[in-house]
């Protein structure tokens, strides 16, 4: 049985999924992910898992030319399957040579971080052995 598409969107990842779900409306829509289906690991339900996640599904380590590292999430939805993260800030000298107000950088990381980088409530799924 073959199957004609309207769209076809390569990479599973935040972007990808939700324009996949768009598109999805408008027409026929692939969405094709290299990566393993969250639905594998439970942990990807709860906040509390993502160390696991994020040992579990991790890629690689990309240097983005910034002097901080980061990888990929392979898996369904990308970091975003994720449901938490570390929350570190910046260098100053990084935001200077933007010719940013350093006064408002550092009211937006205050803001973030009263907002977003809570601590984890303890759980079976908080540490990163499995």
């Amino acid at each position: 049985m073959s199957r004609n598409y309207d769209y076809i969107i390569v990479g599973g990842g935040s972007s990808g999924a939700a324009l996949a779900a768009v598109l999805a409306l408008k027409g026929p829509t692939l969405l094709i992910e290299r990566g393993a289906n969250h639905t594998m690991y439970p942990q990807s339900t709860v906040s509390q898992g993502f160390p696991q996640i994020a040992a579990l599904a991790y890629d690689r380590q990309i240097n983005i030319g910034s002097g901080h590292w980061t990888g990929t999430s392979n898996i369904l939805g990308g970091g975003s399957a994720l449901n938490g993260g570390v929350c570190w800030r910046g260098e100053k000298s990084v935001f200077r040579s933007m010719n940013l107000d350093l006064n408002a950088v550092e009211d937006a990381f205050r803001y973030i971080e009263d907002r977003i980088c809570l601590p984890a409530d303890d759980s079976e799924y908080l540490s990163v052995y499995v």
